[in-house]
């Protein structure tokens, strides 16, 4: 067939009403889906920013800061240190002073004014002697109970000091470790917890058993490990 044989195309009309529905319909629809896609992204961008929030948080506590002291000292709080560099921080003792004598977990230092608290959570039976095994454990991030010397009574010089701390009259650190023994068998660091405060004595004589307020937090494996301690 000859293109000339074809029919004339049809002559086009006019156009047709416009109708507004079917055009906001359309773009409604789209725009629906967007917001989904958009809701969507925001979501997971807000549960990204929450699980980083959470991280800084917690790894915030794990940031040294420097102690408030009488005195500068190179210790710093949730930083990790040996018996020798604790003792040598607080100038209690140095490699050319002698540093037996404190071994029960408790020094006193007069250049700071200063008591540090020695703590190992888990005490092993083969190296801690039962009247050594005392009841510290964590009640709350914030907070920790501490038992004495079990020969410390609260009429002694020494309980007389722990007593006036409610007062403010002496400072007091707390340094925590979870074992004796590090993975190598060397003697474990301890953590520092910083400065504490003190909050309420039980009233027992001997030994003495106090709780303390901590001025930072403990991190969140370390009152785990102190909490199981309980």
């Amino acid at each position: 067939m000859d293109r000339t044989d074809l029919p004339p195309p049809p002559t086009p009309g006019p156009p047709g009403p416009f109708d507004p529905h079917r055009v906001r319909d359309h773009h409604e629809h789209g725009r629906r889906t967007g917001d989904v896609t958009t809701t969507c992204h925001l979501f997971v961008q807000q549960s990204q920013v929450t699980q980083l929030l959470e991280c800084s948080l917690d790894a915030s506590r794990t940031v040294p800061e420097t102690l408030q002291l009488p005195r500068e000292t190179a210790l710093m709080s949730h930083a990790h240190y040996k018996r020798e560099e604790i003792l040598a921080g607080l100038d209690i003792a140095t490699w050319e002073k002698k540093q037996s004598g404190h071994r029960e977990g408790v020094a006193w230092s007069h250049v700071y004014s200063t008591d540090a608290f020695l703590v190992t959570l888990k005490k092993d039976a083969t190296r801690f002697s039962p009247t050594t095994m005392y009841r510290d454990y964590a009640v709350s991030p914030s907070q920790f109970h501490w038992e004495s010397q079990s020969g410390l009574g609260a009429k002694t010089q020494t309980g007389q000091r722990y007593l006036a701390k409610e007062k403010g009259a002496t400072n007091t650190l707390m340094f925590v470790r979870n074992t004796s023994s590090d993975e190598i068998g060397d003697g474990a660091a301890f953590l520092n917890l910083g400065t504490l405060q003190f909050a309420q004595w039980s009233g027992t004589e001997r030994p003495m058993q106090i709780t303390w307020d901590l001025d930072r937090h403990m991190p969140a494996e370390t009152f785990l490990q102190a909490s199981a301690a309980r």
